[in-house]
């Protein structure tokens, strides 16, 4: 039996102890708060709550630890599978952003590159090999293609 105030009762232990363990059933998501909250108890008696909390928030802390380690690699894995080449990317956008332009003005497809005034650069890919622009027979569609690292279509 304890009195107001007394020895026996440590409000932020027990804090710990609840939210590390409302943090566990959560997936680890509030484990690292209640050992925050757990050690802060372990400063005042009895620490029973406090240690329990502590124990409870690490265990949480570990596996949302693990989850989020286990994500990154998986993302670090994932990219590495693809050759992002933002150079690529802009002259595309580039280019589409002139096809776009001037389809507004002459309300149709150019047949070819040659037709926009880009610069020779602005005609070939990062590698070097002219990008292919094919216009379907509809005259409202298009595919602009890039030969890639290889050089080689359709790979």
């Amino acid at each position: 039996m304890g009195s107001k105030g007394g020895a026996s009762e440590n409000g932020v232990g027990l804090a710990g102890f609840v939210v590390s363990l409302v943090g566990l059933v959560s997936c680890g998501i509030l484990s690292p708060i209640g050992v925050i909250i757990s050690i802060i108890g372990l400063f005042k008696e009895p620490r029973g709550f406090a240690i329990a909390g502590l124990i409870i928030g690490l265990v949480g802390s570990l596996f949302i630890g693990g989850i989020v380690a286990i994500f990154g690699v998986a993302m670090i894995f994932a990219l590495g599978q693809f050759n992002w080449n933002f150079g690529l990317m802009i002259e595309v956008i580039q280019i589409e952003d002139k096809i776009s332009a001037y389809y507004e003005t002459n309300q149709a497809l150019p047949q070819s590159l040659d037709e926009l005034s880009l610069s020779p650069d602005a005609l070939t890919d990062p590698w070097g090999t002219d990008y292919v622009y094919t216009v379907y027979p509809s005259g409202n569609t298009y595919t602009l293609q890039s030969a890639g690292e290889d050089m080689q279509f359709d790979t």
